[in-house]
């Protein structure tokens, strides 16, 4: 059985949505609008104000990606995998795949979402946003998954993970 240290996991996954952040915004640079840690953060503040819609989502962004590091890695050790890119990119890419699904779900009960209101309806994986947006979905998140188990392997040494 394999060990892992889940603090270091949920770091990972924090350094994983920083990227994953970053890339978000420069999708946006190049046209594809996509602006997650936005809805998320006028869903989860109740003010008006369109900095403090951006901090809360930005956190709350990060804070899932922390979440989602610390899943991959126990999926793996549970999996009794050490933790590799390959692993990190299939991850990723089923984990882009339901948050493309779950996008579509979540602005449903959104108050802000909707024709006429201050974000547009993403729709299933965000192709209301633009034809782009669901490849940007499913590519964003693999990057997260490889970025996400590179810097838990950095960090973590997996080829001294002691075996119990």
């Amino acid at each position: 059985m394999l060990i892992a240290n889940l603090f270091l996991a949920a770091v990972s996954g924090l350094v994983g949505a920083i990227v994953l952040t970053v890339l978000v915004y420069i999708f946006s640079g190049v046209g594809i609008k996509m602006d997650i840690p936005y809805l998320l953060g006028t869903r989860f503040s109740k003010s008006d104000s369109k900095s403090q819609a951006y901090i809360v989502g930005i956190i709350l962004f990060l804070l899932i990606g922390a979440f989602w590091g610390f899943f991959y890695v126990t999926l793996m050790m549970g999996l009794s995998e050490l933790p590799s890119w390959e692993f990190g990119l299939l991850y990723g890419f089923g984990h882009g795949f339901f948050m493309g699904v779950i996008i579509s779900t979540f602005a449903d009960s959104h108050p802000k979402v909707g024709e006429g209101k201050l974000i547009p309806d993403p729709g299933m994986f965000g192709a209301n946003w633009g034809a782009l947006v669901p490849a940007a979905i499913i590519i964003a998140h693999m990057i997260f998954g490889v970025i996400t188990i590179f810097t838990y392997n950095h960090i973590y040494h997996p080829v001294h993970m002691p075996r119990v």
